[in-house]
């Protein structure tokens, strides 16, 4: 009886999943169409009314002009350094920078691929005895063992491949954090910054929905003049504690980068700032990604010993 029904369950369970990652694959492909309507319309040349810079509250930056048509374009770093204000810029395309394209298709892309793969692994479950998923599980079958054959030289040539592939993987699993050391590292540091009292332009909280974000979003935008009488607009994502605490207020007291003072770092007066930056519902994957770093890193360690280090 309790198999009867453990089986019934899992069976729902798996249609379920299908249906989920099936709709899930489908709105990225409807998040990309509607993200990048109208890019081939023909752009025109526009003036440079304003340059700004959005910076996360970890690492993510934008480098942002707004255009004399009242359009706001991502723009790399170094076509942000080159542009002043009064400049003429053509974007590549109308509805959004060449920037923004890329990113879309390949977030878009990639969660395409993991959830109609999840789909169609969940779906095999209930099919597998259908033609159409036998034929389809002989070409993946087939595509699989064309691609293993290229590596499946000796043992020593796949034991060199599986060392590399974990190391590749505790690589790439270490870029958040290694780009939030690099935050924290450059905003401790005493040299290289100037302290300045900025004037707040605006505030804003960014519902949680959809996609875009696991929390709500908030944000101050303040301008500030540097040493030379320059004057710069930043628009930085902050905790909600830092934003309530100067959500009314008509100043901010931050530190700039000398070299680069679109880079600005909010100075933290209080233990409640910094425990609401750290918990944070939007952390969550950061912890889950961490926990999955630590597992992969002992068994490393385990299977290979420590890395880079010499043997006896």
């Amino acid at each position: 009886m309790w198999d009867a029904i453990k089986k019934f369950l899992l069976y729902i369970l798996r249609w379920l999943a299908v249906v989920g990652f099936t709709v899930l694959a489908m709105t990225m492909v409807y998040i990309f169409i509607t993200e990048t309507s109208g890019i081939f319309e023909k752009s025109e040349a526009q003036k440079v009314e304003e340059k700004l810079m959005h910076k996360g509250l970890y690492f993510s930056k934008q480098y942002l002009v707004k255009l004399s048509n009242g359009e706001t374009h991502s723009v790399f770093k170094r076509k942000f350094n080159t542009l002043e204000q009064g400049d003429s810029y053509q974007p590549f395309f109308q509805a959004l920078s060449w920037k923004d394209f890329w990113s879309i298709t390949f977030i878009t892309s990639l969660l395409f691929i993991l959830f109609i793969s999840l789909a169609y692994f969940f779906a095999l479950e209930i099919f597998r005895k259908t033609k159409l998923f036998q034929k389809l599980e002989n070409i993946r079958e087939s595509i699989i063992t064309s691609f293993l054959a290229l590596f499946q030289k000796n043992e020593q040539t796949r034991e060199r491949w599986k060392k590399g592939s974990f190391l590749v993987l505790i690589i790439a699993l270490s870029i958040p954090y290694i780009f939030m050391t690099k935050n924290v590292v450059i905003k401790v540091m005493p040299v290289g910054k100037e302290s300045v009292i900025a004037d707040i332009q605006d505030s804003e909280v960014v519902k949680s929905r959809r996609y875009r974000v696991l929390s709500n979003t908030y944000t101050l935008t303040y301008t500030f003049k540097d040493e030379n009488n320059e004057s710069y607009l930043t628009k930085k994502d902050v905790s909600s504690y830092t934003y309530y605490k100067y959500a009314n207020a008509s100043n901010i007291s931050i530190s700039y980068r000398k070299k680069f003072p679109y880079e600005t770092f909010i100075d933290r007066q209080s233990v409640g700032e910094v425990i609401s930056t750290l918990f944070r519902f939007s952390n969550f994957p950061l912890l889950l990604n961490a926990g999955l770093l630590i597992y992969i890193i002992k068994k490393f360690i385990g299977t290979w010993g420590m890395p880079f280090k010499r043997k006896k």
